[in-house]
């Protein structure tokens, strides 16, 4: 995976067992260092996420690349998406092709894949690199040292586990984030103006995703939904301040996600693998429209929520150095979008790559702040594009609201072929988005700053 393997060994503790937190713990490996995950679920939550899949962009289906065996998972467990179809009312406003010449020049495909499948293949890498990993394990706090001192965390069984860096892949109630926040608090030369605070410079700490598993056996007895799973492609209903996706989850589901203002709704937020039957009756009166999509949501067979506070991070590390924060407990990508997966696996590689550099304690400061620097970027692009995406699918009525469906309108007049320029204004922040390579970021970085060091 790595040209080199570092000459100084350090202790890894990785909270989060989920695809982000495997990620890491076996690139962190790869790039020759000890590792233990703690997950505070058993594996058979993990194993039982039957009707939860994946989206695999271009960006994540690169990277993947580099761990062993995963293209071959890609060929025979992933579907290809080959596009949106955009609905608002009952009616189609417009569509997104996603073209062979696109992924051609991305060098990669955008997939749909089970997410226990990926999981499965990434805990077995780990396995076979004999990475310790712990289930049942519930960090319940992070107790800092100096930097020579390392770092401990202390299991919900008082149990304390000692070592030099921990890594929180603990989602976006993460207890490693916690951490950093209260020590740049209880900091005194902490400049307020650098605090990573809830803000609300976007509109996305403003929303709850609503994710939700509808069986297809039940939808296949009714002959108006029967076409929506009868291919890949997804289905993006519009409406005012809210908006819904969807499409097939292998053969067995159809999800459905549901993008809305908390403010909406009282609703409560709910682990990752906490499962609700239903939606509450005032959400799915609020549903307009489209009668297939109330019918949609009164067939559900779960229903999770998510409430999205985005914290706006200006570092993704604490002072000292000791603690780092991944994915979901890291970023502010919209819950059950396009990149969360993706940004975990981008976090992990690069987190990788330094680290496999290292060849003095001394160096990790000054590699994080690399790190740092790379992925502030990175989750900038996210946050603007979410943000858009969040805005563009949720207009009022008004100018603007027209202006979007006269654009969308175009794709269905024309042929795949003669709509160029108009594909061109709709797709192109999502190719910016997948063109994004952290493989190249990093090392570009390393070529210009790292070896100096």
């Amino acid at each position: 995976m790595y040209q080199t393997k570092a000459e100084h060994v350090l202790n890894f503790t990785v909270v989060g067992g989920s695809i982000g937190g495997l990620s890491a713990a076996y690139c962190i490996h790869q790039a020759g260092h000890n590792v233990m995950v703690l997950e505070k679920h058993d594996m058979a939550v993990f194993k039982s996420q039957a009707g939860s899949d994946l989206r695999v962009p271009p960006n994540m289906t690169r990277l993947l690349g580099e761990f062993p065996g995963t293209e071959e998972l890609l060929h025979k467990c992933a579907s290809i998406i080959p596009g949106h179809i955009f609905i608002e009312g009952s009616e189609p406003v417009g569509k997104m092709t996603y073209k062979e010449e696109m992924f051609a020049d991305l060098g990669a495909g955008f997939y749909r894949m089970p997410y226990v499948d990926l999981w499965s293949h990434l805990y077995s890498l780990c396995s076979s690199s004999n990475i310790e990993c712990r289930f049942n394990s519930q960090v319940t706090e992070v107790i800092i040292g100096d930097s020579s001192a390392g770092v401990s965390v202390v299991l919900d069984t008082g149990e304390h586990i000692h070592g030099d860096i921990v890594i929180g892949a603990d989602g976006h109630n993460s207890v490693v984030r916690r951490t950093i926040l209260e020590n740049q608090q209880e900091d005194p030369q902490d400049d307020a103006g650098e605090r990573s605070t809830p803000t609300n410079l976007s509109n996305v700490h403003e929303w709850i995703t609503c994710r939700l598993s509808i069986p297809q056996l039940e939808i296949g007895k009714d002959p108006e939904l029967q076409s929506l799973i009868e291919n890949d492609w997804w289905t993006v209903w519009l409406s005012c301040g809210l908006f819904y996706n969807a499409s097939r989850e292998g053969n067995e589901y159809y999800g459905l996600n549901i993008f809305y203002p908390f403010r909406q709704f009282q609703v409560d937020d709910m682990d990752w693998n906490v499962k609700q039957t239903c939606l509450s009756p005032e959400e799915l009166q609020s549903t307009e429209g489209e009668p297939r999509l109330k019918k949609l949501l009164s067939l559900a067979s779960s229903c999770h929520r998510v409430n999205q506070t985005n914290y706006n991070l200006k570092v993704f590390t604490n002072k000292t150095m000791q603690l780092i924060i991944i994915g979901d407990a890291a970023h502010a990508a919209i819950m059950n979008g396009v990149h969360n997966a993706a940004i975990a696996v981008e976090d992990a590689y690069a987190l990788g790559f330094l680290f496999s550099k290292v060849s003095d304690q001394h160096q990790v400061p000054l590699f994080l702040k690399g790190y740092n620097e790379i992925r502030q970027k990175r989750t900038k692009m996210i946050r603007e594009s979410d943000s858009g995406v969040l805005t563009v699918h949720t207009l009022p009525p008004g100018v603007a609201h027209d202006a979007r469906n006269e654009i969308f309108k175009k794709t269905l007049e024309k042929e795949d072929d003669e709509y160029d320029d108009i594909y061109s204004q709709i797709i192109q922040d999502y190719i910016t988005q997948c063109n994004y390579d952290s493989k190249d970021a990093i090392e570009e970085w390393w070529h210009n700053w790292g070896r100096l060091i």
